[in-house]
Parts: C-alpha cells; structure tokens; sequence
C-alpha cells in the first residue's frame, strides 16, 4: 500500500502541470508577445492554444484567437496563414463585417480582387454606411482597371467621411506595359449606315463619368436613336431597363449600369 501510494506521488511530481499545456495557458503566452510585437511567436501560441481548444473554452474564446492569429500573420504579410484562420473565423461569424473586410483586404494583397470584391459587397450589404469597406471595393476595382466604380466607392467613402479617400484616383497607376489596344467593333452595331454605334455611345458615357457625372446623371443625358437617330445614338430602351434594374433589383445605379450597358445586351440592337 505504501509502495502504490509512494509510485501515485512520484508521478503527480514529475507529470507537466495541466495549466502548461492549456488553451488558456497558450492564450496567456500568445496575448504577451503579441503586447511585445513578437508576431511570429504570437501565431505560433495562438495556433497551439487553437489545437487544445476545447468546447468547454467557449465559441467566443476561439473566434477571438482566430482574430488575432489572423492580425499577427498580417503583420508579417503572411496573407495565405491570415486567409486562412479569417476564413475559419467568417465560418464562426458569417455576419461580422470587420471580419469580411479583413479578408476583403487580404484577397486583395494576393491579387484576387474580384474575391475581395464579393467579400468587401458583403460587408457592405451588412451596414450601408461601411466607409473602411467602400474604400477598400474602390481599391480593388481600381487594380482591375475599373475607373468607374472605383470613382463612385471612393466618392461614397468620401461621403461617410473618409478624408483620405476624396482625392483618390479612379485610375489603376500605369505598369509601364504597352497600352491595350481599343476594342474590335460589333459589326452588328457599327454599320457605317446605321445610327446606332454601341462604342460610340460608350464613348459618351465614359466621357460624362470623366467630367464628374453620375452614372444615372450620365445614362439620362443620352440621346435616345427612337427621337434623334445621329451617330453615337443610344436606344431608349437601355435607359429604361437601367431605370427598371434599379427600381425591380434595389440595386445601385453602378450595378445596374454594369447589367445594361455592356456589349451584347439586347437592348443596344437594332429594332
């Protein structure tokens, strides 16, 4: 009996203590060298505690380290390891829109912008008044090439109040590459003989848009072939299915007049 008693206390003793090997215990650590901006030591504990991360630790308690192992890998510009844990986190917390604007914002920084799109819209979707995440969307459709909408996030992020956004170009800043050819034109629509040009008419709206129109400003400002068949002419019945888009979709004048105005859509042939 004294021997069992004797082998039970010699390996209380020499086993680790359990708050060593812990959630808690590797959050403690993580929280410190974080406070000490040694990032790589703080994902590395915030990934520890995550692996012995236990139901009775709390939802929140994970989300959270998930939060900040994402801010230390972003720190250190590892955005595959911040993609990663952000995703994990958006699954614990589909509706956090700070959290869709971190991913948004890492996508970009790997150059997937059209992902950082969906994730920034979605933010916005959550609260219209998303001023971090409109300047983020214009970022990203300015590295698309995509002056228009980048003009109008920039303009709305400027709205909200954010200053730093009210002098942003929409243009995306030259590479130095050669300059991409203009488009080949629709020989359904650029008929020497027929009014109707679809380059010509979105040569008219670009312009409007450079001289600081709105899109629903620019698309009613178009003159309409039905009572003006010149050159350049646009059909009335786009500016109506742009108006119908807004009115039927609830979606915002950018949207609708990426629907309406691109080549191919019906409305812009000849009836």
């Amino acid at each position: 009996m004294r021997l069992a008693t004797l082998t039970v206390a010699l390996l209380i003793a020499l086993a680790p203590p359990v708050f060593a090997e812990s959630f808690a215990s590797w959050m403690k650590d993580a929280d410190k060298a974080s406070r000490r901006s040694r990032h790589a030591r703080a994902a590395e504990c915030y990934g520890n505690a995550l692996r012995l991360w236990k139901k009775g630790d709390g939802g929140d308690a994970k989300l959270e380290a998930l939060k900040a192992k994402a801010s230390a890998h972003a720190v250190l510009k590892q955005w595959p390891d911040a993609l990663r844990d952000l995703t994990e986190a958006i699954r614990l917390a589909s509706k956090d829109k700070d959290l869709l604007l971190r991913r948004g914002r890492a996508y970009a920084e790997t150059g997937r912008e059209r992902k950082a799109i969906t994730d920034l819209s979605a933010a916005i979707a959550l609260d219209i008044d998303y001023k971090e995440a409109y300047l983020a969307r214009g970022r990203a459709y300015q590295k698309l090439g995509d002056k228009k909408f980048a003009k109008e996030d920039f303009g709305h992020a400027c709205e909200l109040g954010l200053t730093d956004a009210c002098s942003l170009p929409a243009r995306p800043k030259p590479t130095g590459g050669a300059p991409r050819k203009p488009a080949a034109e629709n020989p359904e629509t650029a008929d020497a003989s027929d009014p109707l040009d679809a380059p010509a008419c979105f040569a008219f709206l670009d312009k409007c848009f450079d001289e600081g129109d709105s899109f629903g400003s620019c698309v009613s400002k178009l003159d309409p072939c039905e009572k003006n068949p010149v050159k350049g002419c646009c059909p009335d019945a786009c500016r109506k299915a742009f108006a119908k888009s807004q009115e039927e979709q609830g979606i915002s004048e950018a949207e609708a007049f990426r629907q309406v105005f691109r080549r191919g859509n019906p409305c812009l042939k000849r009836r």
